[in-house]
């Protein structure tokens, strides 16, 4: 996965390219209840790594955890049973990610997230789904667009957009994007 994330800088955003590798750790068994993927950035100098942990039953996201070299595990970040959109956008990776009901296929559906609403589509065309989560407040909403290619390990690209009302004196934004690289 190649990711932008963003670097902090006076009022505007700056953004660096980062690449990581995302490597499944454990699957639900006798010694995990969760999947487990372990992510690490190619980066020698960074000492970081991170694991994202998703339940057996929807695939949702459980928890986004950090680990600096020598350290313990702490958690980062924690969801229930909904599609999970970070909108604090602190982490150099981008953990948003569906949930997949039992039927796993097209369609709309919506949640209630911390008095948000947020909307998740998912439609299909062939071998490829295009996955949308959309957090929908007053002063606007934050997308999450993912393609996913069948085969794929990972979602093939990810744009994560802030979007203004109608009307307002500002445009849209894009806060990271991403890809996967193959091998």
């Amino acid at each position: 996965m190649k990711t932008q994330a963003a670097v902090p800088a006076d009022l505007r955003p700056s953004y660096v390219e980062q690449i990581f590798d995302f490597r499944v750790s454990a699957v639900p068994g006798d010694r995990s209840s969760s999947y487990r993927i372990e992510v690490r950035s190619q980066d020698a100098e960074d000492h970081e790594s991170y694991a994202l942990y998703y339940r057996p039953d929807d695939f949702s996201l459980e928890r986004v955890t950090r680990r600096k070299r020598g350290a313990a595990e702490e958690t980062a970040s924690e969801s229930s049973h909904n599609p999970f959109i970070y909108y604090q956008r602190r982490l150099p990776i981008i953990p948003d990610f569906p949930v997949f009901g039992p039927s796993g296929g097209a369609g709309r559906s919506e949640f209630m997230v911390a008095g948000n609403r947020v909307v998740q589509e998912i439609s299909l065309t062939g071998d490829q789904a295009r996955i949308t989560l959309e957090r929908i407040e007053v002063l606007g909403s934050l997308r999450i667009v993912m393609e996913w290619a069948a085969g794929d390990p990972w979602w093939s690209t990810i744009e994560c957009s802030e979007n203004p009302p109608p009307n307002a004196p500002f445009e849209r934004e894009v806060v990271a994007s991403g890809h996967l690289l193959k091998k």
